[in-house]
């Protein structure tokens, strides 16, 4: 293996935003603005609260971020019960071959955290559709396809 993940700090959102604009360019929301500063918000948050309620990781190589996964937990809206579930996994497009494993660590360090947290399941999801094999990922983790989701457009 010649990358480390680690949990994001500080010193790496700039670079973690960069990462993301690429991911937004490539992504099924290139339609909509992307707002660098709604995610140093949105890190603000994470640490606010202790990185109980939101966290993230980041796989680096040669010192450079490749690949990072953001997860959040919330309580089902009909009891206090908490479930964890993802903001976005993103590998670089260059690097998505040469690291395949790189996915399933990230998102096995989210869930380690999440059950840390108090979560009793992991719900990820696929809405950005960037890569099909997301699909394959998380069924090869053993992760259950359940219910669906529908979009419309209403720009």
């Amino acid at each position: 293996m010649d990358y480390v993940i680690q949990e994001y700090q500080p010193e790496d959102v700039d670079e973690m935003i960069a990462l993301g604009a690429i991911m937004h360019r490539e992504g099924r929301y290139h339609f909509l603005p992307y707002l660098p500063e709604k995610l140093r918000q949105l890190d603000v948050a994470i640490r606010a609260e202790n990185r109980t309620r939101g966290n993230g990781w980041v796989a680096k190589h040669d010192n450079k971020i490749i690949g990072m996964y953001v997860a959040f937990i919330i309580d089902f809206f009909f009891c206090n019960v908490k479930a964890g579930s993802d903001y976005f996994l993103y590998v670089d497009p260059k690097h998505r071959n040469q690291f395949p494993m790189m996915p399933v660590r990230l998102i096995k360090r989210a869930e380690q955290w999440a059950r840390q947290n108090g979560a009793v399941e992991f719900v990820p999801g696929n809405s950005v559709m960037i890569d099909h094999r997301v699909g394959d990922l998380y069924r090869y983790m053993k992760y259950q396809t359940v219910g669906e989701i529908y979009k419309k457009e209403l720009i």
